[in-house]
């Protein structure tokens, strides 16, 4: 299963809603479902002082569109995504929920650290 990762490309977010449960110790944010993507793309916007009238122009998209992927609509097109995302200079990637014990392990070995329970 894989999940959603968004970074900001100024390193940090101004989203309110639930950053603590999405923030994850690299400076990326973890989105488990559409409409905490959709409310991150909402917020930063709203950071860029853009209306969804703007964003959609400028990403060639339309208005109903931003409105329906703000709300978290579940069926967004991914290029159409990846257009907004550009112009909110967010940047999108993914990235498997469970952990590799063996890149732990690996770790671990690089920096001389005894290994210890990862999980």
């Amino acid at each position: 299963m894989w999940t959603f990762v968004h970074i900001f490309s100024c390193g940090r977010s101004s989203t309110s809603a639930n950053v603590d449960d999405r923030a994850h110790p690299l400076g990326v944010e973890v989105f488990r479902s559409t409409r905490e993507l959709g409310a991150a793309v909402r917020d930063r916007r709203n950071e860029r002082e853009l209306t969804q009238a703007e964003l959609a122009r400028r990403a060639g998209v339309s208005r109903e569109w931003v409105n329906a992927l703000e709300r978290g609509k579940p069926n967004v097109n991914v290029t159409q995504l990846m257009d907004v995302l550009e112009v909110l200079d967010l940047a999108l990637d993914l990235t498997p929920l469970t952990r590799d014990t063996r890149a732990d392990e690996i770790i671990d070995e690089l920096f001389g650290r005894e290994p210890d329970d990862h999980s």
